[in-house]
């Protein structure tokens, strides 16, 4: 391996019932992993006190360790969320977000600033949307010792330039970025054929150009706390294993374990447990690193 910092993997719990997720989680131990991911839908499922305990104690049981944390991703939950759209909710829910992370062990929880074209809002407004929830954000994340990232996507508020922009307002330790491989990847290579792009299909503007990027990670690199990641076709997002894809994973790995801020490595390949593939990702995955 050509680093030290922590590989954790993003796995489907959502689909795992109450009764078998301690066996699961002894399964996945026994395949050598050792660090998870306190997911979006795994969020969602702490409301319910007796998975909260559940979800603590059968990782402690199997050896797993939670090093990173990913808050929901519904359209209501995001940090651009504008004032119309409740945001006070929205906010609360970060804020319970945050403390669950730290709970959990967590050390960096990755939010999503906007997902789909605004309608009534332009990406500038979003902009600083996202900056009035950070305001109230940041202190709380700082309290729970959680760094806030915030993750590439392909709509206008989640360009690389749109993110550094928010990291140079801040400048605080407690906030940084989550690089997505396949997003980022998307970005660049949809270029190719727009129409054909999942890109197109969230700015849904045909007045407005598309500002394709290439360059997302060494924009991105200095304030780089996490990353995701997972390899497409340049034009879906399908979330493979690197290597089943088209992006250039020496390229990636190389730029990212030389980012100065980056706390773990993981993996957001989605695979299903039904076809025994979580077995073999663990070497799979880690084979870029070789």
């Amino acid at each position: 391996m050509k680093t030290d910092l922590p590989i954790t993997y993003g796995l489907r719990w959502n689909v795992v019932s109450k009764e078998l997720l301690p066996v699961v989680m002894e399964l996945v131990a026994s395949y050598g992993i050792r660090n998870i991911v306190l997911t979006d839908a795994t969020v969602y499922r702490l409301s319910d006190l007796d998975m909260h305990e559940l979800f603590l104690n059968s990782a402690k049981a199997a050896g797993l360790k939670y090093v990173d944390a990913h808050a929901p991703l519904a359209e209501t939950e995001l940090l651009g969320l504008p004032p119309e759209k409740n945001r006070n909710a929205m906010l609360r829910s970060a804020e319970n977000t945050l403390h669950l992370a730290a709970e959990f062990g967590c050390k960096t929880c990755t939010f999503h600033c906007w997902n789909w074209r605004p309608d009534t809002h332009d990406a500038e407004e979003r902009f600083r949307f996202v900056c009035d929830s950070l305001e109230r954000l940041l202190p709380v994340a700082e309290k729970t010792g959680v760094i806030i990232a915030l993750e590439n996507v392909w709509s206008p508020p989640c360009t690389a330039d749109m993110l550094v922009r928010v990291m140079k307002h801040f400048d605080s330790p407690w906030l940084g970025l989550c690089y997505d491989s396949g997003h980022a990847f998307i970005f660049d290579y949809g270029r190719n054929n727009p129409a054909r792009s999942c890109v197109l299909k969230s700015w849904k503007c045909p007045v407005e150009e598309i500002p394709w990027d290439g360059m997302m990670l060494e924009k991105m690199q200095p304030w780089i706390v996490n990353c995701h990641l997972h390899d497409n076709n340049g034009y879906d997002d399908e979330h493979l294993l690197p290597g089943q894809g088209l992006i250039d994973w020496k390229k990636v790995t190389s730029l990212l374990l030389a980012a100065p801020r980056l706390q773990c490595i993981q993996s957001e390949v989605i695979v299903k447990w039904e076809e025994g593939q979580v077995k073999n990702l663990k070497s799979n995955f880690e084979k870029i690193f070789n």
